[in-house]
Formats: structure tokens, sequence, C-alpha cells
């Protein structure tokens, strides 16, 4: 990697894997991967299992992973500088974005709520004729100069007597078409409008992937290269505002959803959405920040126990929180997917 070695580079997110980071990685590794067992039970029943339940598992699995690899870092740092570089890359990139991951659950979820929601009634079914022969009703054969349909004479029988009752299905049927019109196509609009906006955010969501992807690699670059400082910085600043942002438009949704509905099940959208929304904040507090050395404890170089600890609250645990909510209740149940 040839260039200009910098005299600081960004600092890491979480830091680098120190002693001091055994118990928390130990813990956390248990807990996700408790977590995932929730999953695996959810995916062997029948009733719960679907993909939304499957690509959340992936997540939960992957974050056990992460966590387990960091307390193996701790205790037999790799000797390799090239397995080094390579874990601090992966570290980076998925703690940079892959947060976003829990986004397209929610995004999928509310999605299923307001097309479900918003979904056109079936057909109605029409009634059987009556018989001819019913002792109750005849069939008048006469239409009116109007052009109205055949009326139905219902008889009621009371001793010798009969009191004959008209209804006009054609004026019943008009008042109802002229009911119904309107709301049925401003249901068709607003379902129209509501798959656009879910493919805006969908394409959007593309962005922080992409990135996150591309990021761990410069990230390790930046450490030996100046000119790929900026670069890094930017990627995390785009990453956590294109994140933001789409959250915020969820929880917009989710308002309109509910006022459409008034049901819990968006509001659970949003709760979530609204715990997310306190990592890719924390992240643009901390991309200004730069560091000397990975394994620096200076101020600002995330090393830190504050900066660890902050990093564990504001990243690692809303984490936990919306992943593991999302396994522990029927997902499948209650946002329809």
């Amino acid at each position: 990697m040839s260039g200009t070695p910098p005299a600081a580079f960004p600092s890491p997110l979480g830091g680098v894997p120190l002693p001091a980071d055994f118990a928390p990685c130990v813990l956390f590794a248990v807990l996700y991967a408790t977590t995932s067992c929730v999953g695996l039970w959810r995916m062997a029943r029948t009733r719960t299992r679907c993909v939304f339940v499957a690509l959340t598992l992936l997540f939960t699995i992957e974050r056990t992973v992460l966590f387990a690899l960091r307390a193996h870092a701790i205790q037999a740092p790799p000797q390799d500088l090239r397995a080094y570089l390579a874990l601090t890359a992966y570290w980076q990139g998925t703690l940079a974005s892959g947060y976003g991951a829990l986004f397209g659950r929610l995004l999928a979820a509310l999605k299923a709520l307001v097309l479900a929601a918003l979904a056109p009634p079936p057909a109605d079914v029409e009634a059987p004729s009556p018989t001819p022969s019913s002792p109750e009703m005849c069939e008048a054969t006469s239409v009116s100069a109007t052009g109205a349909a055949p009326l139905l004479l219902d008889h009621t029988y009371s001793g010798a007597s009969t009191a004959p009752l008209l209804v006009n299905h054609v004026h019943a049927a008009g008042r109802a078409d002229k009911g119904t019109a309107a709301p049925r196509d401003g249901r068709a609009q607003a379902l129209t409008l509501f798959r656009r906006l879910f493919r805006i955010c969908e394409l959007l969501s593309l962005v922080p992937f992409v990135l996150g992807l591309l990021i761990g690699y410069q990230y390790v670059v930046a450490e030996f290269k100046a000119e790929n400082i900026v670069t890094v910085q930017l990627m995390r600043f785009v990453i956590a505002l294109v994140t933001l942002v789409l959250l915020l438009a969820l929880l917009q949704l989710c308002y309109w959803e509910w006022r459409l509905t008034r049901t819990t099940a968006p509001l659970v959208v949003a709760a979530l959405a609204l715990v997310l929304t306190i990592i890719p904040i924390y992240h643009m507090c901390i991309m200004d920040r730069l560091t000397t050395s990975l394994t620096s404890k200076d101020p600002n170089s995330g090393n830190t126990p504050a900066e660890k600890a902050v990093f564990y609250i504001f990243q690692v645990f809303p984490e936990l929180l919306v992943s593991s909510l999302l396994l522990g209740i029927n997902a499948r149940k209650i946002f329809t997917v």
C-alpha cells in the first residue's frame, strides 16, 4: 500500500478488542447465541416459519460470530498482519452498516401491514336466487319503464291475508355503488402511493449496504495512506445519514399506517425504528475523531473505557434489543409476513 503514511486516521468504531473487552464480548456473544436459538425455534415451527424470521436470524448469527471473533482475538491475537487487517476490515464494515439489515426487516414488516390493510376487498358473492316454489318469495316478471330490474315480492302470510313488500334491487345497488366507488378509488391510489414509497426506500437502503461492503477495505488502506482518510469519513457520513433519513421516513409511514388501521402493529414497528435511530446519530457524533494507532488509548481513540461503554450502550444494545424482539414475537402473525 504505497502512499503518504497519515499522522492520524479515523478512530475505529467500537475500538479494537482489548483485554477489558473480553467480558462484554463473551456476554454479547452468549446473548446473541441465545437469541439465535429462539430464531431457530421459530423456524422449526410451521406457524412461525417465514422469510422474515430467517433473515433476522442471519443477522443474530452474524453478530454472534462478530463478538466471538473479538473475544478470540483478545485471547489469541493474530500474529499475521494480513489476518489482523482482514479482521479489522470486517469489524469496521459490519459495525458501520450492519444495523441497516434490521431497518430492512422493519421496512418489510410495515410493507406487509400496509398491503394487507389496503388490499382490495374480495368480490361480493351474490346470494342464491329464491326458488319459484318458495311460499314466501316470488319474482315479478315486469320491468319498469326506466329499465329497473325485476322486483321481488315478499309475501308474509297471516291467516288468509297477504301483505306484499316490494324491494327494488337496482336502486339499492345504485346507492351502494355511489357510496363505495370513491373509497375504492382512494384505496387504490393510496396503495399505489405506498408501493412507490416502499420501492424508493428499498432502493435507498442499498446505498448503506454497498458502502458497508467497501468501507472495511478503505479503512484498512486509510491506516497507511492519508489520501483515503476523507474517503472513509465521507462513507461513514453517507451511511449514517441515509440510514437515519430512511428510519425517519419509516416512522412517518408507521404513523400513516396507524391512522389507517388504528392497530398496535405499526406502533411496534415505530418503536423499534426509534430505537435504531440511536445508532446513526451516535455514528455522526464520533465520525470526526482521529487516532494515531489502532491500539492507542488516548482520548478520541475509541479505546478508552468511557468510549467503549458508549459503544456498547448506543450501538450494541440497540441492535440486540431490536433483533431479539423481532425474533421473540410471532412476526408472522403480528406483521402478516
